[in-house]
């Protein structure tokens, strides 16, 4: 079987199928269990190349970050509201700033 004929019959299936089925699969870039993306994340962290785009790049440096937070906090004693009911002059919660900007490409929402 030739190039052109797998092309035509990958086309005929395609066209068989229901597109809802796919549906999650063209909405993100990655597909599987929740594990399999983490993996995929982190390698995209440490082999961050050409083929990595913005959405993926963005996802990882999220999740760095609130792993970070959440690091910092377990650290402090805090729980995620006292860190929002602290002043934004607390010097913990500045020195977890400053973290955060030097590791990630990153912000996290207002009130955290």
């Amino acid at each position: 079987m030739g190039r052109r004929e797998f092309e035509r019959l990958m086309e005929e299936r395609r066209a068989q199928d229901d597109p809802e089925e796919y549906g999650g699969i063209r909405r993100g870039w990655g597909w599987g269990e929740e594990a399999f993306r983490k993996k995929l994340l982190a390698q995209v962290e440490e082999k961050r190349g050409a083929s990595h785009y913005g959405g993926e790049l963005q996802e990882r440096a999220t999740e760095k970050a609130e792993r970070l937070v959440r690091e910092g906090l377990a650290r402090l004693g805090w729980r995620e509201a006292a860190l929002a009911a602290r002043k934004n002059g607390d010097k913990s919660k500045l020195k977890l700033a400053v973290k955060l900007r030097a590791e990630t490409t990153t912000c996290l929402p207002a009130g955290r």
